[in-house]
């Protein structure tokens, strides 16, 4: 009778675990935005709450809530449109999950696709303070838009957000910015010259794809980071003047465009730099005031004492990761751990039920042997 007993106690335990086990592992993908939930309030689809990826409300407006469920809104990765009978997964806190299969069949059947026609009748987009970062070609679709309204909390806009029928933000020599970031090169001086201005907070990846106009380019003290693809195939680009306060240049930043004509105007030990030195990019070593001051003139050629040329002739041409790709987000992000977290939580249930069982089994077998 005891060890009936001791036996069920044991599978008591064992049960219990795996309870808390399923319960830890939904919280922690809950908690760190790996899983599409649905809120039946608003109609928003997000990650965690925090990251938007989509709608299901159709209506002339789309007002993007300050809060989903108990998070605050940061992001909006994309908008797609989604069918609301997908979410019929577990509920965490008033949020819906969905499951992976009625997902795929959505996408199979091609109903998603037909529901992302329905952006067309949008007209007004509202999105709060709360928000700061929106992914590329989040906007893609929408092509009516007649009014948006964007917050000043913005720190990143992404690659193509906004179709480019909508005339937001201002133009100043030459360069869009919206909400502070230098969001689109719309014209370029006679003089091939971009200056951005003091105090923008981001330029927008992929900037200057493909311009063949622009030859030299001042960053301001403010960027800390140049984004993806930023100068990529900038044909007749001969010089950049980088400030200390850039901290991040992006391995892509200046794909396809041609190093050996390249000149990064630079202080020693920076980033830039040392990113110059990888990329075999020509080093210009500025006066105490020349990088990031607007006084400096960009077509007089420094004594060649000052430069330091890493392209020596029998180097060669090193492309910047050719293989880069552009980013396109014509459906919501997902991420493999967040779609399939049913079947990890299985997997995680059966692999600990067994680590249990086995431990008990050694545990009674070492018992009988005494």
């Amino acid at each position: 009778m005891k060890k009936s007993n001791s036996n069920v106690l044991r599978l008591v335990f064992a049960v219990i675990i795996v309870l808390m086990l399923q319960i830890n592992i939904f919280s922690f993908v809950y908690a760190t935005g790996e899983l599409e939930l649905y809120d039946p309030n608003t109609g928003f689809v997000s990650y965690g709450g925090q990251d938007i990826v989509g709608y299901t409300n159709i209506t002339d407006e789309l007002i993007i809530p300050e809060k989903i469920g108990e998070m605050e809104v940061k992001k909006i990765r994309s908008m797609s449109v989604y069918p609301s009978d997908i979410f019929i997964g577990e509920e965490y806190n008033g949020l819906i999950s969905t499951v992976s299969q009625s997902l795929d069949d959505a996408y199979t059947s091609g109903k998603i696709n037909e529901l992302q026609e329905n952006k067309s009748n949008v007209k007004r987009v509202v999105i709060p303070d709360t928000v700061e970062e929106i992914g590329d070609q989040c906007f893609n679709g929408f092509e009516n838009i007649k009014e948006i309204e964007l917050p000043d909390s913005l720190t990143y806009i992404g690659e193509e957000a906004f179709p480019d029928y909508l005339d937001i933000g201002y133009v100043e020599d030459g360069v869009r910015y919206i909400s502070g970031i230098a969001y689109k090169c719309e014209n370029v001086p006679d003089d091939g010259v971009i200056r951005f201005k003091d105090g923008t907070k981001e330029i927008t990846p992929g900037f200057f794809k493909g311009n063949a106009e622009i030859n030299t380019v001042y960053i301001p003290d403010s960027i800390k980071i140049i984004r993806s693809g930023v100068f990529e195939n900038c044909a007749n680009l001969k010089k950049v003047i980088i400030p200390s306060s850039v901290e991040e240049i992006d391995a892509t930043a200046f794909s396809f465009t041609k190093t050996k004509e390249l000149t990064f105007v630079t202080e020693e030990g920076t980033e830039a730099y040392r990113f110059a030195e990888t990329k075999n990019i020509n080093i210009e070593l500025p006066d105490s005031s020349a990088v990031g001051d607007d006084t400096v003139d960009e077509s007089s050629d420094e004594s060649e004492d000052s430069t330091k040329d890493l392209n020596e002739e029998n180097k060669k041409d090193v492309n910047n990761n050719s293989d880069h790709t552009s980013g396109s987000i014509s459906e919501p992000l997902k991420t493999d751990f967040g779609d399939n977290y049913i079947l990890f939580i299985v997997i995680g249930a059966i692999v600990v039920l067994l680590l249990i069982v086995g431990l008990v089994v050694i545990i009674t077998n070492k018992r009988k042997s005494k």
